[in-house]
């Protein structure tokens, strides 16, 4: 996970970003904790969920975790439960995701049979990439509804 750093901090500097918002729970916190200690030397980090609502609309990159990504179509899936794990997923321009690299699975119709098991409440979503919609003069247009860019992590280390 520390070959991630650089690579952010480059995209921090391409987009002149100032400001990071960055949803993550569970076991894979304190690693991802040493990464944003890090980012602070080059911007303003929100890991609070009271400073990432409060922020998310405005900042220029959110970081995330997937659960697991599913082959046949390229997409992850995220738990959204917690409200900031959703604004920082949707709102900024630019979302970094981070996720276990052996979590794959080969089809939808295998990432349903985990959901269906583990799967109680709340709110999960399968991200493919920027959105894409096109007008009646077949003008495509990304990132209307949500990041213009996603960047998936699959690192070791994550459970």
């Amino acid at each position: 996970m520390k070959t991630a750093i650089p690579v952010i901090e480059g995209i921090i500097e391409d987009v002149k970003a100032s400001s990071i918002a960055a949803a993550v729970g569970g076991d894979e916190s304190e690693k991802l904790n040493n990464i944003y200690k890090n980012l602070e030397q080059n911007c303003k980090v929100y890991t609070d969920k009271f400073d990432i609502a409060k922020n998310a609309p405005t900042v220029d990159i959110g970081i995330s975790v997937a659960e697991f990504g599913v082959s046949e179509t390229g997409s992850v899936c995220v738990d959204n439960y917690s409200y900031e794990a959703r604004v920082t997923t949707m709102l900024p321009p630019i979302n970094i995701v981070f996720m276990n690299k052996n979590n794959v699975v080969n089809t939808m119709t295998d990432a349903f049979a985990i959901l269906e098991n583990v799967f109680d409440k709340g709110y999960t979503g399968f991200v493919t990439g920027p959105s894409r919609t096109s007008d009646i003069e077949r003008v495509l247009t990304l990132g209307v509804h949500g990041p213009s860019r996603l960047i998936l992590f699959a690192v070791d280390g994550m459970e």
